[in-house]
């Protein structure tokens, strides 16, 4: 939750990339369409080890419909992972919400559309990060590519 993995899934990030594995992608799709909690197991865990357009489209579809810092930034650094400018839209969409109703993500998600435009020099309609949580998201996306080459 929140930014947790920061701090207790490096270690796990092989372990995990195996489990995810076993998962196909109609457990995945499952995972993301419960709870905030399976949702964060779902993205940070399984979602960097697949690349299927099932998956990816729940992703992102999860992304835009989360409510919060609960939430919203392991699947950020989760959606980016394996789509990088493909997620700007729906980046801009929480985005919205989270500002909109305060929900506390708004500045990791401006970290998160700033780095794709950086990597990819895709389009940034966000505003650009203040600061402070660059090194969380670097963090969240390193566990994400540990994950995902754990394949």
């Amino acid at each position: 939750m929140r930014t947790n993995a920061c701090q207790y899934a490096g270690d796990l990030a092989p372990e995990i990339g195996r489990v995810a594995l076993d998962a196909d992608d109609d457990i995945l799709v499952r995972l993301l369409r419960l709870g905030w909690r399976d949702r964060v197991i779902g993205e940070i865990g399984c979602r960097v080890t697949r690349d299927s357009e099932k998956v990816t489209s729940e992703v992102l579809h999860q992304l835009e419909g989360s409510h919060g810092s609960l939430d919203a930034p392991p699947i950020a650094a989760a959606a980016v992972t394996p789509v990088g400018p493909a997620a700007m839209a729906s980046l801009a969409i929480y985005h919205q919400a989270d500002v909109a109703e305060q929900w506390g993500a708004a500045d990791i998600i401006q970290e998160v559309a700033q780095f794709v435009k950086e990597q990819f020099g895709a389009s940034n309609p966000l505003p650009r990060p203040v600061g402070g949580f660059h090194s969380t998201f670097d963090t969240l996306l390193a566990v994400a590519e540990a994950i995902r080459s754990s394949r």
